[in-house]
């Protein structure tokens, strides 16, 4: 099954749906080739526009906090070196802000993945099943590998120690 954007003003509902199912392939003008709906989406010329959402917004800062720092970092030949007083408070500073962008987006990713959670029952409940079995088998395989270090450990302990004869050519050993 392959997804294709739908054409402008082919959409449904309150939210523009901009995938639809389809079974044909869609070709570029002249070339021949099949057309990418991520490349068509993402264009420049493309009529469909995706919708203002809390989570793109969100990036958008993250990366222009991301920029904000490493134009911070940079230095130039010829200018004179900032006390350490202001270095100290400007970095304190940015990295607050860049900070505070990443929790912004962490939150964002929670909201959206709660919210499809809420939507998607069974998937969810089948994707936590599954999750959860991989965890028991990891856990299982940790606590056998965690058994063996033990039973190898009591092994070399209960093993008795030779006394290597003095040496009188070195008799610290």
């Amino acid at each position: 099954m392959s997804y294709f954007l739908n054409e402008p003003g082919t959409s449904t509902g309150d939210t523009p749906n901009v995938f639809s199912q389809g079974g044909s392939s869609q070709t570029e003008q002249g070339t021949g080739m099949n057309e990418d709906p991520v490349d068509r989406l993402l264009s420049e010329d493309s009529e469909v526009k995706l919708p203002e959402t809390p989570l793109g917004s969100a990036m958008d800062n993250l990366m222009a906090q991301w920029n904000q720092l490493l134009a911070q970092v940079t230095s130039q030949i010829g200018h004179t070196v900032p006390t350490s007083d202001h270095i100290k408070e400007l970095a304190e500073f940015s990295v607050r802000q860049f900070k505070d962008a990443c929790l912004e987006v962490n939150g964002e990713f929670c909201r959206v993945a709660t919210e499809w959670k809420l939507r998607h029952p069974e998937e969810a409940n089948t994707e936590e099943v599954a999750d959860l079995e991989s965890t028991i088998q990891r856990q299982n395989f940790l606590l056998a590998k965690t058994k063996e270090r033990i039973q190898e450990r009591l092994n070399i302990s209960s093993i008795p120690q030779q006394v290597p004869p003095n040496n009188p050519e070195n008799p610290g050993c």
